[in-house]
């Protein structure tokens, strides 16, 4: 074989691995939070007409939930929503009392794959002590699950995808070789 046809060889291996990596890296993407009302660690003083999260992607029907949590991790709200576009919301309970909440949503991305995470804020209408709106700051179990995504079914081991694509660059390489030295 010559240096030549070795060199060929390579080039398509290393083209045929990149090639492959690249496509393999995008089709793992899932949908990521852009922005939340309220804003995370924020204090609310106004009620708005919902909660709401927004992502960067589309999000699958009739898989998305949105649940409210007091402090003390008492459920003030749950529904199964459904999203428009790229955003789910939940409507803003009644009468809500004063005080420290975490929002936790479940959605499905497009590609299939759940994400959850939570943000937490502080309801503070005028009138409220400060002690609320000091205690607004995420804690740190709503910032160990923010924008958390489940395994993926696929094991998502990255050194197999990588085996594979090196795989298929030799084959290339091998079937190559042989078709030149059929020609000469």
């Amino acid at each position: 074989m010559s240096s030549r046809t070795i060199k060929r060889g390579l080039a398509i291996l290393a083209i045929s691995t990149t090639v492959w990596a690249f496509s393999a890296t995008s089709a793992s993407a899932h949908s990521k939070l852009e922005s939340s009302n309220p804003v995370d660690g924020s204090v609310v003083t106004e009620a708005p007409a919902s909660i709401s999260f927004t992502f960067d992607e589309d999000l699958l029907a009739d898989a998305d939930s949105i649940s409210l949590n007091a402090a003390d991790g008492t459920n003030v709200a749950n529904a199964k929503v459904q999203p428009a576009g790229k955003t789910v919301e939940l409507p803003w309970p009644a009468d809500l009392p004063a005080g420290n909440y975490q929002a936790a949503y479940r959605v499905v991305s497009a590609d299939g794959h759940p994400v959850t995470g939570a943000i937490s804020f502080a309801y503070a209408p005028a009138g409220v002590t400060a002690s609320v709106a000091a205690s607004a700051q995420p804690s740190a179990s709503v910032i160990a699950i923010s924008n958390t995504t489940e395994p993926e079914s696929t094991g998502g081991n990255p050194w197999l995808g990588l085996g594979i694509g090196v795989l298929i660059g030799l084959v290339l390489v091998v079937l190559f070789a042989a078709m030149r030295r059929k020609r000469a």
